[in-house]
C-alpha cells in the first residue's frame, strides 16, 4: 500500500528520534491495515488510492497523530511563528540537505575553476543567502499554506506531509505566485541586453556586457515562457497536478545544461571602449568573477535540487498511473 507507506513516513517526522520509533510505526501500521482492510471488506473490493487516502485523512493528519505519542514541539519563531510545527520537519530536512551539499559543491567548484574566490567570504556568502531565501520560501509557503486551508481550496486534513502531491490539486497560490515571479524574470532578462545596469549597476556606465550573453539570451527567454505556460495552465486547471513535475524536470535540466555553458563562457564584461575610468580592467574581472560564482552556486545549484525533486515526483506520477491502472483492469 503505497498510500500507506506515504503517511507512515509522515507520521515518523514527527516522531522523536529514539528507540520506540519503529515500535510506534509498527502499531500505526498494524491499526491502519486493518481499517483499510475492514473498508475494503465492506465494498466488497480492493480500495483504489484515493479511497485509501480518505481512510487514512480520517485517521488524523501526521503531525496530530504523533502528538499522541509525545512528538516534539517544533517551530521557527522570531516575535511570531514564522514556520509552524507542520512545516518545520521538512524545512529542517531540506536544510540538513541543502547546506552541506551547497557547501561541498561550492569547494569543488571554486577550488577546481576559480582557484582565487576560494575563500571563506566567498563560502560564507551563498550560503547565508541560501538560507535566508529558504526560509523566506517556507514562511511564504506556510502562509499561503493555512490560507489555503482555511479557504478550503485545500482539503481540511492536509499538510505539508499528507497527501503525497500526486494526490493534490496544486494550489492556485502557488500557481499565480510562480506566475508573477517568472514573468518578473522574463521581463528583467529580456530587458538585460538594453540596459545592462539590471545586472552590474552604476559599472554600466564604463563596462559592456560582452557576446558571451548573446548565445544564451533566446534559450533563458524560452525556458522562462514555458514555466510561465505551465503555471498559467495549472492556476487555470489546479487538477492537472501531472502537469508540473516533467515540466520542471524539462526546465531545470536544460537550465542546468546552460548554467554549464554558461560558466564556460567567461568573461562576461569588459570595459566600453574609450572608457576613461583606470579602474575599469579590474572591475571588469572582478565583476565577472562575481557573475561566474553566482551563476554556480545560485542557479546552477538551485536547478539541480529542482531537478531532482521534480523527478522523484515524475516516478512516483508514473507509478500512481500504472497502480490506477492495473486497478480499472482488476
Amino acid at each position: 500500500m503505497p498510500i500507506l507507506d506515504d503517511y507512515l513516513r509522515a507520521v515518523r517526522r514527527y516522531l522523536p528520534k529514539g528507540p520506540q520509533q519503529d515500535d510506534i510505526i509498527e502499531e500505526i501500521a498494524e491499526h491502519l491495515v486493518a481499517r483499510l482492510e475492514d473498508e475494503a471488506a465492506s465494498l466488497g473490493r480492493p480500495l483504489t488510492e484515493v479511497e485509501e487516502e480518505a481512510v487514512l485523512t480520517r485517521h488524523g493528519s501526521p503531525m496530530l497523530v504523533a502528538e499522541r505519542y509525545g512528538v516534539a514541539q517544533r517551530g521557527f519563531a522570531f516575535g511570531r511563528q514564522l514556520i509552524s510545527l507542520e512545516v518545520f520537519p521538512m524545512y529542517a530536512r531540506v536544510l540538513t540537505f541543502q547546506l552541506p551539499f551547497t557547501l561541498l559543491m561550492l569547494i569543488v567548484i571554486g577550488w577546481t575553476n576559480k582557484p582565487h574566490l576560494f575563500s571563506l567570504r566567498g563560502l560564507l556568502t551563498p550560503l547565508v543567502i541560501q538560507f535566508v531565501l529558504t526560509t523566506t520560501i517556507f514562511v511564504a509557503v506556510d502562509a499561503f499554506s493555512r490560507r489555503s486551508v482555511r479557504t478550503s481550496e485545500m482539503p481540511s486534513g492536509w499538510l505539508w506531509n499528507f497527501p503525497p502531491q500526486r494526490l493534490q490539486p496544486i494550489p492556485r497560490w502557488q500557481s499565480l505566485s510562480g506566475l508573477i515571479a517568472l514573468g518578473l524574470a522574463a521581463a528583467w532578462w529580456a530587458a538585460l541586453p538594453f540596459v545592462p545596469a539590471l545586472v552590474i549597476g552604476g559599472a554600466a556606465q564604463y563596462l559592456e556586457l560582452t557576446p558571451a550573453w548573446s548565445p544564451f539570451y533566446w534559450p533563458v527567454l524560452l525556458l522562462l515562457t514555458v514555466g510561465i505556460a505551465q503555471r498559467a495552465t495549472t492556476l487555470l486547471r489546479p487538477e492537472w497536478n501531472w502537469l508540473q513535475p516533467p515540466t520542471r524536470v524539462l526546465t531545470n535540466g536544460v537550465a542546468l545544461v546552460l548554467v554549464a555553458l554558461f560558466l564556460q563562457s567567461y568573461p562576461y564584461l569588459a570595459p566600453t571602449p574609450g572608457a576613461l575610468v583606470a579602474a575599469a580592467p579590474f572591475d571588469a574581472v572582478r565583476l565577472s568573477d562575481d557573475i561566474w560564482w553566482h551563476s554556480g552556486a545560485t542557479f546552477g545549484l538551485y536547478s539541480l535540487s529542482c531537478l531532482i525533486f521534480n523527478l522523484i515526483l515524475s516516478v512516483q506520477f508514473v507509478r500512481s498511473r500504472a497502480r490506477r491502472r492495473l486497478e480499472q483492469i482488476a
